[in-house]
């Protein structure tokens, strides 16, 4: 269903319009659901296990023949997730072009790293698949996750409970989650819900906040538009089954 949405052959004129508008999708992470991940596979005689399909190879199959209709007709950047085939440690690379037989030669498949920065029609957008907001909330008395999102760039750092609590890469030289100019939009992924608002911090651009839920779980994705920065969610009601795990997150459109 939202493949019909995004290529515009699903919904009333009005909502036609607005998706011949879209002109890049932005998947925040966690593509593969946590519950197709079966960790006990290796762990299992060869003889046991030949004829056993492991669910995460039907996953990424399913999703590299979605990704590859919705290549047709717009550009996708692909983030990494908690629950996708790359390391786990921050900053995850990119996800390998190469399981995606498919989607994987198109000049319009993004695979990118996450944290991610991009970009588009001169907006400059900055954001994580969550796992940075999700472990701040898990260890520190905020409540509300934009309030999290929006802490984090007052404090000019993506991750403050890495290495602490939140794994990530050694670095010497200089860190790769100090956020050294305020973006126009900063976004986190497989949030609970969706929230957004307008932050200024001085003498920078105004930042458009957004927490961005898990499509899976809400039937959520949100429409950003780079002119004004407005950002709308869209809600669909949509039986996408747990093969393709998840968020279908930001919708761009001009």
């Amino acid at each position: 269903m939202l493949l019909d949405w995004l290529v515009g052959t699903v919904g009333e004129d009005e909502e036609v319009i607005r998706a011949s508008k879209v002109c890049r999708v932005v998947i925040a992470g966690n593509s593969i659901a946590k519950e197709l991940q079966n960790r006990s596979y290796g762990q299992v005689a060869r003889y046991l296990s030949r004829k056993v399909a492991i669910p995460s190879v039907e996953a990424v199959r399913n999703l590299d023949q979605f990704l590859a209709k919705l290549a047709k007709f717009v550009n996708i950047d692909l983030m990494p997730g908690e629950f996708d085939p790359v390391n786990h440690m921050l900053p995850q690379q990119p996800m390998n072009v190469r399981i995606f037989p498919n989607v994987g030669p198109m000049s319009t498949f993004h695979p990118v790293t996450n944290p991610y920065s991009a970009t588009i029609d001169g907006v400059k957008f900055l954001g994580t698949s969550g796992q940075n907001i999700d472990d701040v909330y898990r260890f520190s008395s905020i409540e509300n996750r934009l309030e999290i999102l929006a802490s984090t760039l007052s404090w000019g750092h993506m991750c403050p409970t890495a290495p602490d609590t939140l794994d990530c890469f050694p670095f010497y030289d200089r860190d790769p989650f100090i956020i050294e100019q305020s973006p126009h939009v900063y976004f986190c992924g497989n949030q609970p819900e969706f929230s957004s608002k307008r932050v200024n911090l001085g003498s920078g651009p105004k930042t458009t906040l957004v927490t961005v839920p898990s499509f899976s779980e809400t039937g959520i994705f949100v429409l950003m538009n780079v002119k004004d920065l407005t950002v709308e969610p869209v809600i669909l009601s949509t039986d996408f089954t747990a093969s393709i795990g998840n968020d279908f997150d930001i919708a761009v459109n001009k």
